[in-house]
């Protein structure tokens, strides 16, 4: 596909000649409008490439019997390439097709714009003014039949999704959200859209991928990221919006093509609902049973056992190490070793402190991250004897504010 991107380009199309095609496009300076109605026109034609094979459009060229005649530039103070990226997403269909502009200017007050559309996959593009989908046909833009349109829809099955977004609830009620490569190849330059309302969430949680992006997410690679605990993200006082929309763009190598998706998070559809629980959490309580099972059996050896061995060990009992300094601790009157929160889960807060579980689910998520004390005194519930068993119970850095 032709993609003109320097004025020296855009002369060799004029020197050779070349002729307009189902993938090229030549639109004089006047085509780019001074009405509302022949502006909006753009997107029509945008339209067209995305819903056929893609193509490209070239604004700033007269043609003649579908040659190149002569360059006529458009006025880039008047126009520019916002203006023509906005033409094109506020008059057709959400979402947009992948398309990318190049400006190129060909003296100080004229250039040419170079408009190279994808095609789209699963997504045909209606344009707004007049709620028609058009296509690529010959030289023009031709209305599309509707078997034509589904057969759009159905290239999806030829290009499937490659990453997922979705709000998944643990079983220990924590809200994250995932994101996971759900196809055979590996999605390559994987980059965000989010909204504004989740800044202060990704600047507090430190996630770089979803600020930088993913260079490569591997076939069933998942990413999750803690967004909160479920009966705080999902009330109505939630500090963190409860309903958002996260665009992503990512580059699928099955069509060497980038892709642009939306998705919808609303954690309230989540209200009333049971927790369904995880592949790998039924597999932890099978494990967990056929521990216990074992331990029981092992139980029963031992005491067979009992009669003919007198003492297990040097010392008469089988501990672990901390366990044995903890008794060193009791028998010299001192305190037990203190443990490092960060990462621990919720039922370590609520057992060593005495707390119930809403208080030590918000504590579980206070030091997921790192063990930073500031704000701890903001934690819902918590109170100065509870701030002194934390002091005297985990591993603090620095000083509690």
């Amino acid at each position: 596909m032709i993609f003109p991107q320097t004025s020296l380009e855009i002369q060799s199309l004029m020197n050779d000649e070349v002729q307009e095609s189902l993938h090229l496009d030549y639109k004089e300076a006047r085509a780019v409008g001074k009405t509302p109605h022949q502006k909006t026109e753009i997107a029509k034609h945008v339209s067209a490439f995305a819903n056929s094979d893609g193509g490209v459009l070239v604004y700033g060229i007269k043609e003649a019997g579908h040659l190149p005649n002569s360059i006529t530039g458009i006025d880039h103070s008047q126009f520019t390439r916002e203006f023509f990226e906005q033409t094109i997403k506020s008059n057709l269909s959400s979402p947009s097709p992948n398309f990318t502009i190049n400006q190129i200017p060909i003296n100080k007050k004229e250039s040419v714009f170079v408009i190279k559309v994808e095609k789209s996959y699963g997504t045909p593009h209606q344009w707004k003014k007049d709620k028609t989908f058009y296509k690529r046909y010959n030289f023009e833009s031709v209305v599309m039949e509707n078997y034509e349109i589904d057969d759009i829809r159905n290239r999806r099955q030829v290009a499937p999704s490659l990453v997922n977004v979705k709000a998944v609830v643990g079983p220990n009620l924590v809200v994250y959200l995932e994101v996971s490569n759900i196809g055979e190849e590996t999605a390559e330059n994987v980059i965000f859209k989010i909204p504004e309302e989740l800044n202060e969430w990704i600047e507090e949680r430190k996630i770089k991928p979803l600020k930088e992006g993913i260079k490569f997410l591997s076939p069933k690679e998942k990413r999750l990221f803690w967004y909160g605990i479920s009966h705080t993200v999902m009330s109505e006082n939630s500090k963190y919006p409860n309903q958002f929309e996260i665009e992503l763009t990512y580059f699928n190598p099955s069509i060497s093509q980038n892709i642009t998706e939306h998705f919808q998070i609303d954690l309230k559809s989540y209200l009333g609902s049971n927790i369904e629980k995880s592949d790998i959490y039924t597999q932890g309580e099978k494990m967990e049973k056929a521990i216990k099972d074992l331990t029981n059996e092992i139980k029963k050896i031992n005491s067979n056992l009992s009669s003919l061995v007198n003492i297990s060990s040097n010392s008469g009992l089988d501990l672990s190490v901390t366990t044995l300094r903890n008794i060193k601790h009791i028998l010299k009157d001192e305190e037990f070793e203190k443990i490092d929160p960060t990462g621990q889960n919720y039922l370590v807060f609520s057992e060593v402190l005495g707390v119930d579980r809403n208080l030590a689910s918000d504590l579980e998520q206070f030091f997921w991250s790192g063990n930073q004390l500031n704000g701890l005194k903001d934690v819902k519930d918590i109170t100065d004897d509870i701030i002194k068993k934390i002091e005297k119970y985990f591993i603090l850095d620095g000083e509690i504010s």
